[in-house]
């Protein structure tokens, strides 16, 4: 490898790896509500931990893209500012000479950025709701504070809970049993946690079962308890069979490949999976974008244009992002989708071809 090339690659990680860390360390307070939630379980610090760090890769996803662009855009303003560029074109190399190691760089980086979102964010999004599902399995009566995290599709579930304590006042528990067809409303002053025991006062349960299926005996069964006691794991098997949310996003990249491509009734997942498949390739292109942007950006002949440069990067940046937001109401109209998603790539070409060309030209 060439002397030049070390020197700019070796500048170029350095800025990456700082801007990577402050982006990475800012997107993670989106993320503090969950973490903070799992912890309010009595969970066990290796769990919540491990939790925390499976939210890293989702957060990657956004931070390579940005730092990519910080990274290239410093470096080549800094290499202007101190006049090497102009020592280095005034020894014959170019500008694209200068771009090709970066330029290398990033596209490893976005080849690195499409394997976190094809294989690792996948698995680490359905691992954390394993996490969540089996803390919440130990402690049920965290349920009441609701979280999106589980789907409550058999059950609904209401109280003023302490987890912390253990305890819930005025409760008012609806479930369906599939398996049986029954209707259970169950209502308690108080419901305490004591062990492996849940130990109601004032319970008042209301099962019904339809009519068809009660044969000999009455389908709508009444009962008041000053007092009762249940296991835990008896209002657990209702979260047991709580399904986990599952969609495209957690499936690999070659499983939503057959599933965006292969004939299915169900249309609406099909055009999930091509959605899901299109935000993939833009978050995997736009890191060697970026990179491409913030070399023609940074590049300058005077002392001249430095801030707004700046500005121009800002907002192309967040167009960009604006472009990916507006994407995802599209969702379910992948042409849409597709024009959302693909907007901002010729403004990026167009804009970073021009400023290059004016630096080649030697125009301040």
């Amino acid at each position: 490898m060439p002397i030049l090339w070390r020197y700019l690659t070796s500048r170029y990680l350095k800025i990456f790896s700082l801007s990577i860390l402050g982006f990475t360390s800012f997107l993670f307070l989106s993320h503090l509500e969950e973490i903070a939630y799992l912890a309010s379980f009595n969970s066990q610090t290796s769990v919540v931990l491990l939790f925390t760090a499976c939210q890293i890769p989702h957060i990657l996803n956004l931070a390579i893209p940005i730092s990519a662009l910080v990274a290239s855009l410093s470096l080549i303003r800094r290499l202007s500012r101190n006049h090497e560029l102009t020592s280095f074109r005034s020894s014959g190399i170019s500008i694209q000479a200068l771009s090709f190691p970066l330029l290398m760089v990033s596209l490893a980086l976005s080849f690195a950025n499409f394997v976190i979102l094809s294989e690792i964010t996948p698995f680490t999004r359905l691992y954390s709701q394993k996490l969540f599902l089996d803390a919440v399995t130990l402690n049920p009566l965290s349920l009441c504070k609701g979280n999106g995290l589980l789907e409550k599709e058999d059950y609904y579930i209401h109280a003023q809970v302490s987890v912390k304590e253990g305890r819930a006042h005025n409760l008012l528990l609806a479930v369906k049993n599939r398996s049986n067809g029954r209707l259970i409303l169950l209502t308690a002053d108080q419901f305490q946690k004591e062990g492996i025991q849940l130990i109601g006062k004032n319970v008042g349960v209301i099962s019904y079962l339809d009519p068809e299926k009660s044969h000999a005996f009455n389908h709508l069964i009444i009962e008041n308890q000053k007092s009762t006691s249940t296991p835990i794991s008896c209002l657990s098997q209702i979260i047991q069979k709580t399904p986990l949310h599952f969609g495209s996003h957690h499936l690999l990249t070659r499983d939503l490949l057959r599933a965006a491509f292969e004939k299915s009734d169900h249309l609406e997942e099909v055009r999930k999976a091509r959605f899901e498949l299109m935000r993939r390739l833009f978050l995997t292109l736009i890191t060697y974008v970026f990179t491409f942007m913030g070399i023609s950006l940074g590049l300058r002949n005077g002392k001249k244009g430095g801030q707004s440069t700046l500005l121009l990067a800002s907002l192309i940046t967040a167009f960009t992002f604006i472009c990916g937001v507006a994407a995802k109401t599209f969702r379910l109209h992948p042409l849409q989708a597709a024009l959302c998603y693909s907007a901002p790539f010729p403004l990026i070409l167009l804009i970073s071809f021009w400023f290059q060309r004016r630096a080649a030209r030697g125009i301040e």
